[in-house]
């Protein structure tokens, strides 16, 4: 088998079509994403930490879609600037979470949510912290953890009578 040379331009250099530079590997293009890293760890929490009457959920706002899956995206419903998580809660309603790296700017779109839900329902995150204080000021209840050396939670024992229910005394 001849491997084929790229095509060139009238210079000798390779033209790419479709993209910008040489073909990068998959690997290459997951490789270091600060606030991916930063939103697997504050899913961690969320999915160890809260009562089960809680949901939450990530939208796809910042996900890496193919075109074709942006555009189903859009057409289904899916806006742009749409913080990266939400959490709803039982007679409280939705809280929102927009995570960014510490050197993130939230974009005009961000922004325009980020006013549209009101200071008090949404958490600008750049850590963990900022979520597990988050969750306080909005009285959102949590299961007793800790966080080990190696970066995971360790939930400390559940007892009968630590009160996580948020449902009604006396139901």
């Amino acid at each position: 088998m001849v491997a084929r040379k790229p095509a060139t331009d009238a210079f000798g250099r390779p033209i790419y079509a479709y993209r910008k530079g040489p073909p990068r590997s998959r690997s290459a293009q997951l490789r270091d994403n600060p606030e991916e890293r930063l939103q697997q760890s504050i899913a961690q929490l969320l999915e160890y930490v809260l009562p089960e009457e809680v949901v939450w959920t990530a939208s796809l706002s910042g996900a890496q879609l193919g075109v074709q899956q942006r555009k189903k995206a859009r057409a289904t419903g899916l806006r742009r600037g749409c913080p990266d998580l939400v959490i709803v809660v039982p007679r409280k309603g939705p809280f929102w979470i927009e995570v960014k790296s510490e050197t993130g700017m939230m974009s005009a779109d961000q922004r325009r949510w980020r006013s549209a839900i009101g200071e008090a329902r949404f958490c600008l995150a750049r850590s963990v912290q900022d979520v597990e204080q988050a969750l306080a000021r909005w009285g959102i209840p949590t299961l007793p953890y800790r966080w080990s050396e190696r970066g995971g939670i360790v939930l400390s024992p559940r007892s009968e009578s630590s009160g996580f229910r948020l449902t009604p005394s006396g139901s």
